[in-house]
């Protein structure tokens, strides 16, 4: 039996014993909860399916179908869920462990896992997000368009146990990297919603800025897109050899290629595709012919212009019925407020000093989430 290239001590520094082969079913209660499709109701107690478990380790509680006092009972009967539990998705989202803080709701097409004395729920889960376990997962799961795991193969997961002390250690030390992740993720979905406020505040001219000696700046003017700026096309870029110039599409960078298309900064929206993500580049860079890029701007700046563009309901402009796409004369003449030069360096300024905090917070939560995943792959084989 191969073992885990990372373990623990005990307090006193000495080994723990070594791992026992098992198979899930053996060491946990594994369950799942109704088959039936119960009547929603406006009120009464959430079903959770394997849509709500999400894979920050969380429950959705908010989006959830609501089932009757009655059918409460009646499932909780077979598989009531108490504090403790793991639940995991076994229809459509397959995984996604959860650990049930507080149980006040009834199960459908979602595995109900109950800890034994052999086997603690806080390690188990850990080892569910394991590539160990998915490769088992991957082996078992079938369907093509709603993927589905049987409960029976569920219950025939092969895990590795250490001793009870260890899986403390593990779980502890693993809940701890989680709780890192967590911290982040509530910093960055924070930092992202006072910018989401502070840019309705300033569109909205709520929020205005002053000149150095503290006077006001002038009204804003309103001016059609196409009158501001001008929209280039994005072209093929097969002919070309590879290069440092960096080649965007709508779905961001592609490769590297030895010429450019364009050089300095400028906002690019998509033609076709995806046409609500607008892309702020600067430098020489090329762009593909479902991305359109701006240059020749006139009383604007584009750092501004990539703030106005992110303001944008982008689809209400959609000329396809199939994949969505837009022109050139139709941006052109979409109406947007401009304030002068001066607060149009101000505002960006703002906006940019907000976009760095959030892509740090967003770098730093990258790292920690690929240093779990080598924790993950260091712990269990």
């Amino acid at each position: 039996m191969k073992l885990p290239k990372l373990r623990f001590k005990d307090d006193l520094g000495y080994e723990f014993p070594g791992f026992e082969m098992n198979i899930l079913g053996d060491v946990s209660d594994v369950r799942d909860g109704t088959h039936d499709s119960p009547i929603y109701h406006p009120q009464g107690y959430p079903l959770i399916t394997s849509r709500n478990l999400l894979d920050n380790g969380e429950i959705d509680l908010e989006n959830v179908n609501l089932i009757s006092e009655a059918d409460f009972i009646n499932i909780n009967k077979r598989s009531k869920v108490d504090s403790g539990d793991i639940l995991f998705g076994m229809i459509g989202t397959i995984g996604n462990p959860v650990i049930v803080k507080s149980a006040n709701f009834a199960i459908k097409n979602v595995a109900l896992i109950k800890e034994k004395n052999k086997l603690q729920n806080i390690f188990l889960v850990q080892y569910l997000k394991s590539n160990a376990a998915l490769r088992q997962f991957d082996n078992v799961t079938v369907g093509n368009s709603q993927k589905f795991i049987a409960l029976g193969k569920l219950r025939q997961l092969e895990i590795q146990i250490p001793c009870l002390n260890e899986q403390t250690k593990i779980a502890n030390f693993l809940g701890a990297v989680d709780e890192k992740i967590t911290h982040l993720t509530q910093k960055y979905d924070l930092l992202a919603q006072y910018k989401k406020g502070v840019m309705q505040q300033i569109f909205s001219q709520e929020l205005r800025f002053r000149d150095e000696d503290g006077s006001e700046f002038p009204d804003w003017e309103e001016k059609n897109i196409g009158e501001v700026l001008t929209i280039g096309s994005g072209k093929d870029y097969k002919h070309l050899s590879a290069g440092t110039v960096p080649v965007y599409g709508t779905g961001g960078h592609m490769l590297s290629v030895n010429e450019y298309l364009y050089d300095g900064e400028s906002v690019c929206i998509g033609r076709k595709g995806t046409i609500d993500k607008p892309i702020l580049l600067n430098g020489k860079f090329w762009t593909v012919d479902t991305l359109f890029y701006t240059h020749s701007f006139r009383n604007c700046i584009p750092k501004f212009i990539y703030a106005v563009f992110q303001q944008i309901d982008w689809k209400n402009y959609n000329e396809a019925s199939g994949v969505p796409s837009l022109s050139k004369s139709t941006i052109e003449k979409i109406k947007i407020s401009l304030p002068s030069i001066e607060e149009q360096i101000k505002i960006a300024n703002l906006l940019t000093a907000l976009d760095y905090k959030i892509s740090q917070t967003q770098a730093e939560l990258d790292v920690v989430k690929q240093y779990k995943q080598g924790l993950l792959q260091q712990m269990f084989v």
